[in-house]
């Protein structure tokens, strides 16, 4: 079954498979595909601190923003496409581009305070302590 986009039906759609694929890859180089990049995420919790990684492949480091507000974080930015138009002629573009946004709320023994964060190879590594665990105080009665 061969399924033809609508924009393709009509008096100048293509009659054979040639055509068609000769008309979409010519289309596909003049609209890059542009769909809602969401980064993964590892999240891994040791003894005294949670670590969030996420992945960014082809992010600039400038081009994220990280927010703390009471105990969520957000992570925001954008994946921007780059063509240069004379040196290279994308047939198939399968990555995403476009702004992201990942939310996270931190758990309770998190020290939103003294998150650090560190960028390398494409991954966004947020380090966020854990409090110190009030101990239950033993109380005298006189």
């Amino acid at each position: 079954m061969v399924l033809v986009r609508p924009s393709l039906v009509g008096l100048d759609a293509p009659r054979t498979l040639s055509e068609m694929l000769d008309r979409f890859f010519k289309e596909a180089v003049r609209q890059p595909a542009v769909s809602t990049f969401s980064p993964a995420v590892d999240i891994i919790e040791r003894e005294d601190e949670y670590e969030i990684d996420l992945y960014l492949p082809g992010v600039d480091k400038d081009h994220v923003n990280i927010k703390v507000e009471g105990n969520v974080l957000t992570v925001r930015g954008e994946r921007k496409f780059h063509q240069e138009e004379e040196k290279e002629n994308y047939l198939v573009v399968e990555s995403a581009y476009g702004e992201f946004e990942r939310v996270f709320t931190l758990p309770e023994n998190a020290d939103p305070d003294q998150i650090k964060a560190r960028y390398e190879n494409g991954v966004l590594k947020l380090f966020i302590p854990k409090r110190e665990e009030e101990k239950a105080k033993q109380i005298a009665i006189e």
